[in-house]
């Protein structure tokens, strides 16, 4: 068993080998809008990691069969690991992270061939989105190229002794699924290649089978370098919070006047639609960011066009600048309200990660003491932290253990603030599952309950 942790540059390496530049993979601000809240490696890449890894095969083949399945995704910066076994001439490998599965594969190989293949990096063009509705239909062809050098020095065994166009090939079907269809919004979910049966020019691709009811597409593809059955999915969009419009029509102008309201975590998500209803009520209102600056200006500026009073401020919550008293020169703030949150991964069922439950607690406990802390630093004044937990704290789900113990231990922390400083106050709402871009899902039900009533509730004093 060998491990790896895969960075950014390591992804924008893959990227320009294969042609897949989907912001999934190599934009770390548009892939935190995703359900997976951070950048993910590309199953082709931990699969073609994996093999070259394997040291098989250890003389010169080609690839007779490939079946893989992506079970459980990758994130950059987390840890993988590889196993392989050989036996009766089937290549077995596995990666796995965070104690789950992630990757799954059956290779065989047969004697080696000469394909051929364009040798030239993939042009990189801007991604595709295609409408749900049009999948059915969509085909088209994906060149059958690569730059044999640079996939000598990326891998070295793999390019030494498999045909360049085999690895050209499962190269372009990353490219399909990430740039073509689904494109933009995609997830590849599983690879089945055989032998070729035809000779084309490039990679012919077409859509045998859209299923609407989870999203899924099954792509079928021919080169002269094999034949492969892709199988990817549409992933939800980033979720798009009520309009400012929307709110005032909900919310009295003067719901939450005198309030001087700092929401950590306000560019988008609960974070974003408390921010709003905030000012749609007459709050004064900061609105913090970490990555997200085009995100928190889009919000500010929307908060501005109704009317309200916002102000968007860079802020990470765990180095939070020397001094917060520049952003309040009038008053101090007389709430603040705490949304930061690391990506909620799901782990291994009835594992527990001590490295995962330390990220969130950084967030959870670390990030509050820290602005607790700066706040008190240049006011005394009265102050009502509201700490947004979760229902998992109680209705616990296996495979979200760190998660939930992490709420459990930030709330234990507000209680102790509370207690040792008499001017704060604190609430903590325990918050049901939902309509967040963290909760989009693939295959479970959206969330049910109303994120606006919710809110209105947690905004109560």
């Amino acid at each position: 068993m060998s491990a790896r942790v895969f960075s950014s540059s390591d992804q924008e390496r893959f990227a320009a080998l294969t042609g897949d530049w989907n912001p999934l993979h190599v934009d770390p601000v548009a892939a935190r809008r995703t359900q997976f809240g951070r950048p993910l490696v590309h199953g082709v890449h931990l699969l073609l990691w994996a093999l070259e890894e394997s040291g098989q095969p250890d003389h010169p083949a080609a690839i007779k069969t490939l079946s893989c399945t992506f079970r459980r995704p990758v994130g950059v910066g987390e840890d993988a690991e590889w196993q392989a076994n050989s036996e009766n001439g089937v290549l077995r490998l596995r990666v796995s992270s965070r104690g789950a599965l992630s990757l799954s594969a059956e290779i065989t190989f047969t004697a080696p061939q000469d394909l051929p293949f364009a040798d030239a990096a993939p042009t990189r063009q801007a991604c595709k989105i295609l409408a749900p509705e049009a999948a059915a239909d969509a085909r088209g062809v994906a060149a059958l190229r690569i730059s044999a050098a640079a996939w000598r020095d990326a891998f070295p065994r793999l390019a030494g002794n498999l045909p360049l166009a085999q690895l050209a090939f499962l190269a372009a079907t990353t490219r399909i699924v990430g740039m073509e269809c689904p494109g933009l919004h995609s997830v590849y979910t599983a690879l089945d290649m055989a032998p070729a049966t035809a000779a084309p020019h490039g990679v012919e691709w077409a859509v045998q089978n859209y299923d609407e009811r989870f999203g899924r597409v099954t792509i079928e593809a021919r080169s002269a370098a094999g034949n492969a059955i892709i199988t990817a999915a549409f992933r939800p969009p980033p979720r798009v919070q009520p309009s400012m419009a929307d709110l005032a029509a909900e919310i009295v102008p003067t719901a939450y006047a005198g309030r001087r309201a700092l929401v950590i975590g306000g560019s988008r998500g609960l974070g974003e639609l408390c921010a709003k209803m905030l000012a749609a009520g007459g709050a004064q209102v900061w609105l913090t960011y970490h990555q997200g600056g085009e995100d928190a200006g889009r919000v500010a500026a929307e908060i501005l066009a109704q009317g309200g009073a916002v102000n968007a401020v860079a802020y990470n919550v765990l180095a939070p600048p020397a001094s917060l008293a520049i952003w309040f020169t009038a008053a101090p703030p007389t709430h603040v309200y705490y949304f930061a949150t690391p990506p909620i991964t799901a782990g291994a069922p009835g594992g527990f990660s001590t490295e995962t439950f330390q990220k969130f607690c950084h967030y959870y406990v670390e990030g509050v003491k820290n602005l607790w802390c700066a706040i008190r630093a240049f006011s005394k004044h009265q102050l009502t932290i509201v700490y947004p937990s979760s229902v998992y704290v109680d209705e616990i789900v296996s495979s979200l253990g760190e998660y939930a113990v992490a709420k459990a231990a930030g709330e234990t922390f507000c209680r102790f603030i509370a207690s040792v400083d008499r001017q704060t106050f604190v609430k903590i709402p325990r918050l049901p599952r939902l309509p967040t871009d963290q909760t989009l899902s693939l295959t479970e039900d959206e969330p049910e309950d109303d994120a606006v009533e919710t809110m209105k509730k947690v905004l109560e004093e």
